[in-house]
């Protein structure tokens, strides 16, 4: 191994950060390893802060701040500039993330003393963007505007395209939040046109989302579905799901403000957001469901999604000084003198007994988040999955790869159930869908996951069966609700409750799932004609 192919690992760990973090951190440790064997100082620095880059990413920030510091220890020990400019903008970055601006700006401004001396336009534009950055999150737009502007001056003046594309479009961010919508679509087009002379697909979805976000306020309906659509196709793509949260988002909000139904996205994002533990995304979707179940006036369901909410934001408090306690530790450690004395161990002792203490109410309250994450997922009266959880279940499935076997979608319908609750009344209705889910749980063995699909209507799923056994299961489904001879009425000729099923088979998975549920509930309108109580298989 020599220094040159050390350097193209670092380039490659670099080139991959977004895309592939977790490759991204295994090149840059594996040029660490080789660094450190041939002694070659600089290059372990560099290899560290990739490591960091990529860390990052992951948002493992104590990690990052472990491999900063490091780096920045060898940088200063060999009074490496550039280096020491690159670790204090990393270092900044990463407070940023925590909200601690004043520590940010302050590693930031460093940064920029350095490279008075040590020009790089390239690196300049990128820190006072970031300056720019924080100025924005505090809500002073004039002073955002102003970091912007001195970096985009930069950018344009050394054709730095990409970070000018990034640039105009954090500026229409400020413009449109601030209802400047005329001056937001100027600066977003200019980044769009420098966006798509680059393959940076991410920085094109952004903008992109952001574009549908001023048209729809500028009262052009179609061109921001397009900008949307756009965006979807290119984030689904690269598999990008921090975005395609923001931009779900943006699709429910667009959609209410229509008069129209947001929760397709809302709980789209929703399960992404959980799936990815992006803490802060998922606090603001649960607030922005309650914030819609309470002005339809589902108050039950709002005050469960604000309970969620508000769990969710102690959760994140609590990650929050946990993380930061630990990076206080780190930075502690770094700059105290090299010799230990009884004040430095007394206060690293305090220190971690407060992270031990953090994290301790910080595991009770991702335990009450999981249980409040389960029942998001589970009917209350049924305790079958609900129409989210079913959602869910489906968008885990990947396709199949053995012809031999199928999958199956049955939706079954309670046949006649106003009259039953006309007889009985709703709280016995009650007891029948209680019965009825019981039923459904008990044919667990035989591979089949059941949900409330709403109202009446249940779906059942089951994977890997074949195709010549698919009517025998239905038949089985529709005689395990028929013998639970549940009478209608109290009448002695009373027939019993039964459900009529639609089915669509096939090789069934996230991509497709839709189609299917629409082809089982085609069979099942069949299944009513042709007189309830009886099975029907979609055929085209």
């Amino acid at each position: 191994m020599t220094a040159d192919k050390i350097e193209s690992l670092i380039k490659e760990s670099k080139l991959m950060s977004f895309a592939n973090p977790k490759k991204s951190y295994k090149l840059a440790e594996k040029a660490l390893y080789f660094a450190i064997s041939l002694d070659l100082i600089q290059l372990k620095a560099d290899s560290l802060l990739h490591m960091a880059y990529a860390c990052r990413v992951m948002s493992d920030y104590t990690k990052c701040f472990s491999h900063v510091y490091d780096a920045l220890d060898i940088y200063e020990n060999i009074n490496y500039k550039f280096g020491i400019m690159k670790a204090k903008n990393m270092i900044g970055i990463t407070y940023f993330y925590f909200g601690s601006y004043s520590e940010a700006l302050e590693n930031f401004m460093t940064a920029l003393e350095i490279i008075k001396s040590y020009p790089d336009p390239n690196l300049e534009s990128s820190i006072l963007n970031n300056i720019g950055e924080i100025y924005r999150e505090a809500k002073d737009k004039n002073l955002a505007l102003q970091y912007y502007n001195k970096a985009l001056e930069i950018t344009l003046k050394n054709s730095i395209d990409l970070n000018s594309s990034v640039i105009y479009s954090n500026i229409g961010d400020v413009y449109l939040t601030s209802g400047e919508i005329e001056a937001a679509k100027q600066h977003l087009d200019k980044a769009y046109a420098l966006a798509l002379n680059h393959t940076d697909m991410i920085n094109q979805a952004e903008i992109e989302t952001k574009l549908g976000r001023v048209m729809f306020e500028l009262g052009d309906i179609s061109a921001s579905r397009d900008y949307f659509i756009s965006s979807l196709m290119k984030l689904n793509q690269i598999n990008n799901k921090f975005y395609l949260i923001d931009l779900l988002i943006h699709m429910a909000i667009c959609d209410q403000r229509q008069g129209l139904n947001p929760i397709k996205y809302l709980n789209e994002a929703l399960n992404h957001s959980i799936d990815n533990q992006l803490q802060s995304k998922t606090s603001q979707i649960y607030k922005l469901l309650a914030d819609y179940y309470e002005v339809i006036q589902d108050y039950k369901t709002s005050l469960h999604h604000f309970k969620a909410y508000h769990n969710k934001e102690k959760e994140i408090e609590a990650i929050n000084l946990s993380k930061r306690l630990e990076i206080i530790s780190i930075e502690f450690n770094y700059y105290k003198e090299k010799r230990e004395n009884d004040n430095f161990k007394n206060l690293t002792s305090k220190l971690k007994r407060e992270i031990a203490q953090v994290n301790n109410e910080l595991e009770k309250i991702k335990k009450e988040n999981i249980s409040l994450t389960k029942e998001t997922l589970i009917d209350e009266l049924t305790k079958l999955y609900n129409r989210r959880g079913i959602e869910k279940m489906f968008a885990d499935l990947s396709p199949q790869n053995n012809s031999d076997l199928i999958s199956c979608v049955f939706l079954l319908d309670i046949d006649n159930f106003k009259l039953y609750n006309d007889y009985w009344g709703h709280l016995q209705g009650d007891v029948c869908l209680s019965m009825i889910s019981g039923a459904l749980t008990k044919l667990a063995s035989f591979g089949i996951y059941a949900g409330r699909y709403g109202g009446e209507e249940f779906l059942c799923f089951t994977s890997d069966i074949k195709k010549r056994d698919v009517a025998v299961l239905g038949e089985e489904i529709r005689k395990s609700i028929e013998n639970l001879k549940i009478p209608y009425t109290r009448e002695k000729k009373s027939s019993y409750v039964t459900v009529s099923i639609g089915i669509s088979a096939g090789n069934i998975h996230k991509y497709n799932y839709h189609e299917h549920f629409d082809k089982a509930d085609k069979a099942l309108y069949k299944a009513k004609e042709a007189g309830r109580n009886c099975i029907v298989l979609y055929t085209d």
